[in-house]
């Protein structure tokens, strides 16, 4: 039996962190974090075993990118969040990025890009 790929998620907002893991949850990934700051996420990306991760670009008025720097420098693909316009995303390279709000499907077919 293959291992489930292992999901840190970024969401500053409690309700939708709460959905995007009972999706992913849904869809056979197992989420080894829900983090809403940047200092927790920081943590998370620097040292924990993780196979991708879901970031909200925007936290608690501040961009994610530094998270997505440190995946990125430890090889693990993660996708992005937002709610604003895809213009604050294009610092963050060639990640795919959902619109919030999203449905299960659409981020099935963001993760399936990522692995």
């Amino acid at each position: 039996m293959a291992r489930k790929k292992r999901i840190l998620v970024l969401e500053d907002e409690p309700v939708l962190a709460e959905n995007v893991q009972l999706m992913l949850d849904d869809l056979g990934f197992d989420v080894v974090g829900v983090v809403q700051t940047l200092e927790a996420a920081r943590a998370f990306a620097l040292s924990s075993k993780v196979d991708a991760a879901v970031l909200d670009i925007n936290i608690h008025g501040q961009d994610s990118v530094a998270i997505a720097q440190a995946l990125r420098m430890r090889g693990i693909p993660y996708l992005l969040m937002t709610g604003h316009a895809p213009q604050r995303a294009e610092k963050f390279g060639s990640a795919p990025i959902l619109f919030k709000p999203f449905v299960q499907d659409e981020l099935k077919q963001a993760l399936q890009r990522l692995f």
